[in-house]
């Protein structure tokens, strides 16, 4: 059986030990929990079947003024996911946070029906970054208050 050291968090992160299918968490309590939430999220990715690569938005302009946009870039990116959440709470200073994504997975179905491959891992990567560039260009420059 193959031992390996996750680094679900990035490299400057306490890393899990997974040996199989058993992970091997850190007995500190500040690790543990923060370790517990990434072998979670880890777990529900591997059970997708893939990874996922997303950005974050926090727009300062409600989705009524960039829907038409919005969904010309969703026609035009067809294996990158799009959401618009719109946000309540004003004390936040955003009006809306849109998320692009994109999984990882073995293959698609097309809007006709058959069965597509998926791109790799570097191509979905470009994907959504040619989604996030085409949607910034639609948006009112002032309105993206930050891109995580």
């Amino acid at each position: 059986m193959n031992a390996k050291l996750l680094y679900l968090k990035g490299e400057d992160e306490w890393p899990v030990l997974q040996v199989g299918k058993c992970y091997v968490l850190p007995g500190v309590p500040q690790f543990f929990s923060k370790s517990i939430d990434c072998v979670a999220s880890h777990l529900q990715f591997q059970e997708k079947g893939g990874s996922v690569f997303k950005v974050v938005l926090l727009v300062d302009e409600t989705s009524e003024g960039f829907v038409t946009h919005l969904n010309t870039v969703v026609a035009n990116n067809p294996f990158v996911i799009f959401g618009s959440y719109p946000e309540e709470k004003k004390e936040k200073g955003y009006k809306t946070v849109v998320s692009v994504e994109a999984r990882l997975r073995g293959r698609r179905r097309s809007m006709v029906g058959e069965a597509e491959e998926w791109p790799g891992h570097g191509e979905m990567e470009e994907k959504v970054a040619k989604g996030l560039a085409e949607l910034l260009e639609g948006l009112d420059k002032t309105s993206v208050l930050r891109v995580e």
